[in-house]
Order: C-alpha cells, then sequence, then structure tokens
C-alpha cells in the first residue's frame, strides 16, 4: 500500500498525477475506469504516451451522487461557469430525492426490518419498480414525493414499501404546509425550506429560456440556499450515505 498515489475526485472524474512521469491523469470513472463506486485500490495505467507507468490509485473521498454533484459546485464557481454552478446544485437535489425515496422505502426496510427467503430478490424488483415510477418526473414531481415520504410513517418491511411506491400518482401534488407540519420537530423547518426553495427555476432559466447566463451572485445564491437544506436534511432523516 505503500505505493497508493491518492486522487483528488469528484462525481465523474478522478485525477492523479504519475509518480514515474509526474504527468496529472485524469480519468473518467466511466469510459476509464468502469467503476462508478468508491475507489480504495485500483491500478491504472499513465496516459502519458512516452510513459505508461502502472501504478495504484485510492484514498477516493467520493461518496452519493447528490454529495458529488454539490460538491462539484465549487469547482465550477472557482472556474467562473456559474451556469455549471446552478445546474450542478440543483441535479444535487433531484439526484438526492431519488436516494431518499430508495433509502426511506426500500434499503432501510431491507437493513433493519424482519427478514424473510426473498427479501434481496424483492428488494431488486422493488427498486426497478421505482426507478420506472419515477424516471419522468420532473424536478416538482420528484420533490412532492420526497416531501411525503419524509413527513410519513416509514415502511417497515420491503413489501410494505414497495405499496408505497405503486401507489405513486403520475404527478405527485405538492403537498400542503399542514402535511409537512405533520413532520419530526427536526426536520420540519428544513422541508418547509425545501418546498420554498426556488432554485430549479433558476436552473429552468438557463436551460431552457434563451441560455440566460446566471451572474456570480445568482450562482452563490444557489449553493446558499441548496446547501443549507440538502447537507442537513439528509444528516436529520439518516440518509446522508449510502446504505450498501
Amino acid at each position: 500500500m505503500g505505493d497508493l498515489v491518492w486522487i483528488d475526485g469528484n462525481y465523474e472524474v478522478v485525477r492523479a498525477v504519475c509518480p514515474s512521469c509526474g504527468v496529472l491523469n485524469v480519468y473518467n470513472r466511466r469510459s476509464d475506469l468502469g467503476n462508478l463506486s468508491h475507489i480504495a485500490h485500483l491500478r491504472v495505467g499513465c496516459q502519458e504516451e512516452n510513459c505508461q507507468n502502472s501504478f495504484a490509485i485510492g484514498a477516493d473521498d467520493a461518496g452519493p451522487a447528490y454529495r458529488t454533484a454539490f460538491y462539484d459546485s465549487s469547482e465550477f464557481m472557482r472556474g467562473k461557469r456559474y451556469a455549471l454552478v446552478v445546474l450542478s446544485v440543483v441535479q444535487s437535489l433531484e439526484m438526492f430525492f431519488a436516494h431518499a425515496l430508495r433509502e426511506l422505502w426500500l434499503l432501510k426496510p431491507f437493513m433493519h426490518g424482519p427478514r424473510s427467503p426473498n427479501d434481496l430478490s424483492e428488494l431488486n424488483a422493488s427498486m426497478v419498480r421505482l426507478f420506472e415510477k419515477t424516471e419522468k418526473f420532473a424536478y416538482t414531481s420528484m420533490r412532492n414525493a420526497f416531501l411525503v415520504a419524509a413527513c410519513s410513517p416509514l415502511p417497515i418491511t420491503v413489501r410494505e414499501g414497495l405499496v408505497l411506491v405503486n401507489a405513486l400518482p403520475d404527478r405527485p401534488p405538492t403537498p400542503g404546509d399542514q402535511v409537512l407540519n405533520g413532520a419530526r420537530q427536526e426536520v420540519r423547518t428544513l422541508l418547509l425550506s425545501l418546498k420554498a426553495c426556488d432554485a430549479h427555476e433558476l436552473r429552468n432559466k438557463v436551460v431552457h429560456q434563451r441560455a440566460y447566463r446566471p451572474s456570480r451572485e445568482d450562482a452563490e445564491s444557489a449553493v446558499q440556499r441548496v446547501g443549507d437544506i440538502l447537507i442537513p436534511l439528509a444528516h436529520k432523516l439518516g440518509i446522508e450515505y449510502d446504505s450498501f
């Protein structure tokens, strides 16, 4: 392990300096490494044509997709790419909603609920069903589904979670504040703030409305609003990281 080269990673790429020639290598997680999970130890080849030394990389700090997407925004901010800052932080929310539904409705019941011989196959089928139900959801539909899940009694078993998945409407309505007031006190304020957060509207202006070019103030505001909600909410719900 003494020759392990620490990497600088984000959601899509990892960077590592070749210990032989000193060239900074950039590897795409999917195309170059074929590995989308945490990298503890992996041998790679230097991309410098005159080197091609083999060395081990590791110490990957990548967390769940929503976290890496959010923290990628700091790199875009340093590069003054404010449109990408906005896209990144709103994408992190959308990824978080999907992560939260998997964790709250399926993975936590699987990990902590009563077990049966068919649990793993039921979990896999339920994960597929959840993806099918939500793959075409726009931002507001995913947000609304998450808001209801976060303030409702959680399932005990995967089978109970699948019932909730199947009950998802095609366009989940925005829950009223009285529904969110039923959440635990420590998450209620964050859920209300999430409901009021309009960072996705700025994202829509960037993407759809004449390719609006946001200012630094726009980008900083989006990062602040999303960051004040995203990380604390994940922590208080106990879903900061993937269960497995």
